[in-house]
């Protein structure tokens, strides 16, 4: 189980737009955007 995954699936798409500039303070986004490739991605 992929809790971190899990986790910033649920707070992102819940808290943020996806892709927002934001989840990146937190380095578990960055973790879990390198999966899910949000369309804030460089």
């Amino acid at each position: 189980m992929d809790l971190i995954h899990y986790w910033n699936t649920w707070f992102e798409s819940t808290m943020f737009p996806r892709g927002s500039c934001i989840v990146h303070l937190f380095p578990s986004s960055r973790y879990d955007s390198s999966h899910s490739g949000f369309p804030g991605q460089s």
